[in-house]
């Protein structure tokens, strides 16, 4: 599976207005440092999505050479309401880490777009900004949230005000 990183967004938000821009990349986004070198994907032949173990989101953040991921279903039949994460290659977003439970948590978009994140019952338990989700809780996630999964760190990002950060940003040259 190819890694998609936010750098390649660049372009793509100098091309497009911010409704454009959200309404192609189809749903907010979660973000996180790319994987170890070395480090193979999971099921690379299924349609999840595979975030890497490296931890360590701290700022000043190099957002450019983090990988992304939109939250949006990729089996919507299989999964009831929201983009479940976790380890097991049955979520809609596979986390490669020891640290990470089989589901995870979910993630939902309510009808007025809001996002809202949750516990599965995870092993190692799930944070938003440093405070535990309760299992079953419903907590929702602000652009630039902090979100970390067991030791995965990421952090959550509103698509249409992303594409401000990125289009003053200067695309590099292939």
């Amino acid at each position: 599976m190819t890694r998609a990183h936010v750098s390649e967004l660049v372009p793509l938000a100098h091309q497009l207005s911010a409704h454009e821009f959200q309404r192609r990349l189809g749903g907010p986004l979660l973000a996180g440092p790319p994987l170890e070198p070395g480090v193979e994907e999971e099921g690379a032949a299924t349609i999840a999505t595979t975030i890497g173990v490296q931890p360590g989101l701290r700022e000043p953040v190099d957002l450019a050479s983090h990988e992304y991921f939109v939250l949006k279903k990729a089996r919507p039949a299989l999964f009831g309401r929201g983009v479940t994460m976790g380890r097991s290659s049955k979520s809609d977003v596979v986390i490669s880490s020891d640290s990470i439970s089989k589901l995870h948590a979910r993630v939902r978009l309510d009808k007025s777009g809001l996002v809202y994140v949750s516990d599965l019952g995870s092993s190692n338990g799930t944070q938003v900004n440093g405070a535990f989700v309760n299992p079953g809780e419903e907590v929702e996630l602000q652009h630039r949230d902090e979100l970390i999964l067991g030791t995965r760190q990421l952090r959550f990002y509103d698509a249409a005000l992303l594409h401000s950060v990125l289009s003053k940003m200067v695309p590099t040259l292939s």
